[in-house]
């Protein structure tokens, strides 16, 4: 914590198979000097590690979430607007990212959801005037991402995504919206291991919309993101 400036409470981005965030607090007295990071086991799988390998750590800045939705990793949940309260308590003031694995306490038993969209994107804290979204059956696009989020007029932009399981189609239709409204759709192949890959041109300055889904299924696997385009 010395070496990285930092203070009891400040956010630190962890990186080890996959980027994610949390708060840093001081550890045991016998790990002085140790160079160890303890971490609970959410934290270990959004980073995409188990005990014993390593990782970076950094300090991060953590922007205000406008926009965060969660969805149920594994179980079909009701949702309502007193269940979205209660989620969103339990997230106050805790830093994530789109990836994420976190944990809520549900009538005694642990739900994990994942953090399938945040706007800004990259570390972001949730605070009151977040906005949370919360669907009640999990999706079976596990995760959409794109890179960079905001990009320059005419350059590419890198599209991911992860199945929750593979399909027999094993096929996803990716759809672009214009800011001027004209779609771009395209069906694009799923890998053994669930992934998802395309590359879009941004040839429109303004807010895109990318939407991602299984076709005949679409209730059940429909997933957006955005990407804004600057002139």
């Amino acid at each position: 914590m010395k070496r990285l400036g930092l203070a009891a409470g400040d956010v630190v981005e962890i990186e080890g198979k996959r980027k994610t965030a949390a708060v840093v607090w001081p550890s045991y007295a016998e790990d002085k000097g140790a160079c160890v990071i303890r971490m609970d086991r959410w934290t270990r799988e959004s980073a995409g590690v188990t005990v014993g390998e390593v990782v970076r750590v950094r300090k991060a800045k953590a922007e205000k979430a406008v926009v965060v939705r969660p969805v149920p990793a594994s179980t079909k949940i009701t949702v309502d607007e007193n269940f979205v309260a209660y989620v969103k308590k339990r997230l106050l003031n805790r830093p994530v990212m789109e990836g994420d694995t976190v944990p809520v306490p549900v009538l005694g038993k642990m739900i994990p959801f994942t953090v399938a969209t945040t706007r800004p994107s990259g570390i972001v804290i949730v605070a009151e005037s977040t906005h949370l979204i919360i669907l009640g059956e999990p999706s079976i696009i596990k995760l959409l991402m794109v890179s960079p989020a905001s990009v320059k007029l005419g350059r590419k932009v890198a599209v991911a995504g992860l199945m929750r399981s593979s399909l027999p189609e094993d096929r996803v239709e990716l759809a672009y919206r214009r800011p001027s409204g004209s779609w771009v759709k395209r069906q694009v192949e799923v890998d053994e291991e669930g992934i998802f890959t395309d590359t879009m041109i941004a040839d429109e300055a303004g807010l895109w919309v990318v939407r991602a889904r299984v076709p005949g299924i679409e209730e059940r696997s429909e997933v957006y993101t955005l990407i804004l385009v600057e002139e």
